[in-house]
């Protein structure tokens, strides 16, 4: 007999069911990097950013739609299974639904990689933790910058291949593909850019539907989190008071990493 859907899960399957195009399309390219780039050869780059967050929960719904056909072929090979022919399992992909916390979807087929900095903000550290718990996520934190932890787990971990949440607006990103391989001087590997062509709204949009968590700096004015010394909430949410509106309502997405050096990319 199938198990009985919680509320919580019923609310995600409704809302994937329902979701945008744009949502079935990252999905899409995340199940496909699963496929090409299975045991462990996948890694996020995860930082505690609004964009790698949205990460985690693409890839909870790519896993959970994977479980989901897993179940309905097996059943589709058991007719008769149940007292009235009744498999037991929901043969829809479309209905497999993402749990608010722990493995069960599957979180530890693929590594998850932090790139340390210096001079990071509490909230992103507490936020970065806080997951860490609610997951169940094996976080490998990797510092000497980017460039040297990706060469690092492609010699030493046997990773092929990094789901990023780069966006099109990101820095040197305007030519990228969903599927990029690393440029000359970097570690040969694939970037897999999910959301390359989701806009700003989209990101939120995205958080709002799924109820996503996220980092508290967000909800105080920042748009795009980096390290302290070049973060600063957006003077496009200033109310006149001094306090800040959150990030979702920002309407002018050209304006996304105002308070943030120019070359850093939007998190």
């Amino acid at each position: 007999m199938a198990t009985a859907p919680t509320a919580a899960t019923t609310a995600t399957a409704a809302a994937y069911s329902s979701a945008p195009a744009f949502v079935h399309a990252a999905v899409a390219i995340v199940e496909q990097a699963l496929e090409r780039f299975p045991d462990l050869a996948l890694a996020v780059a995860y930082n505690g950013g609004k964009d790698s967050t949205v990460l985690l929960v693409l890839l909870q719904l790519a896993l959970s739609k994977r479980a989901a056909a897993a179940a309905a072929a097996k059943a589709g090979g058991n007719i008769g299974g149940g007292d009235d022919g009744d498999s037991g399992a929901d043969s829809s992909a479309d209905s497999a639904a993402v749990g608010d916390g722990g493995d069960a979807a599957g979180l530890g087929c693929v590594r998850w990689v932090y790139f340390t900095e210096e001079d990071v903000f509490e909230e992103q550290e507490e936020f970065l933790a806080a997951s860490e718990r609610r997951h169940a996520l094996r976080l490998l934190r990797v510092g000497g910058g980017v460039k040297a932890g990706c060469a690092q787990l492609v010699a030493e971990h046997g990773v092929r291949a990094f789901l990023m949440g780069t966006r099109r607006s990101d820095p040197y990103a305007a030519e990228l593909e969903p599927f990029a391989p690393s440029t000359a001087g970097w570690a040969t590997c694939m970037r897999v850019n999910p959301v390359l062509d989701w806009s700003f709204e989209q990101v939120w949009s995205f958080i709002r539907l799924f109820g996503v968590n996220y980092c508290a700096l967000y909800d105080r004015g920042f748009t795009s989190v980096g390290q302290r010394a070049n973060s600063q909430p957006n003077e496009q949410l200033r109310n006149e008071d001094g306090s800040y509106r959150p990030a979702s309502e920002l309407r002018d997405a050209a304006s996304e990493r105002a308070g943030r050096d120019s070359s850093a990319s939007s998190n």
